[in-house]
């Protein structure tokens, strides 16, 4: 996974993945940081746990060629589920470092 920041286009944060531990942790360091987009597929799902308090944006880009901007301010501990078919990616809109785990 490439982890960005949203203004600048360079790299500032960090996914960390293990063989055992199934998918990753994701820390976005600084305001506007940002993961790459993703695809996900019909009845594909991804689950995104904060770690820390995470404000961000999700942009999602559906198969039709829509897009919806989504904002979201997670607690720590707070999960969200969401299913396929669309692209999307999230922007960190803390002013503070966030951290959160994303399984597939």
């Amino acid at each position: 996974m490439t982890v960005f920041n949203y203004d600048s286009e360079q790299g500032h944060g960090v996914a960390i993945s293990s063989p055992n531990i199934k998918g990753h942790i994701v820390v976005l360091p600084e305001k506007g940081d940002a993961t790459d987009w993703h695809k996900y597929g019909a009845g594909e799902t991804y689950v995104v746990t904060a770690m820390t308090r995470f404000p961000f944006r999700r942009e999602v880009r559906r198969e039709d060629g829509t897009v919806e901007v989504e904002e979201y301010d997670l607690a720590a501990g707070s999960t969200i589920k969401r299913s396929g078919p669309f692209e999307h990616r999230v922007i960190n809109l803390s002013d503070e470092t966030v951290v959160f785990g994303k399984r597939s």
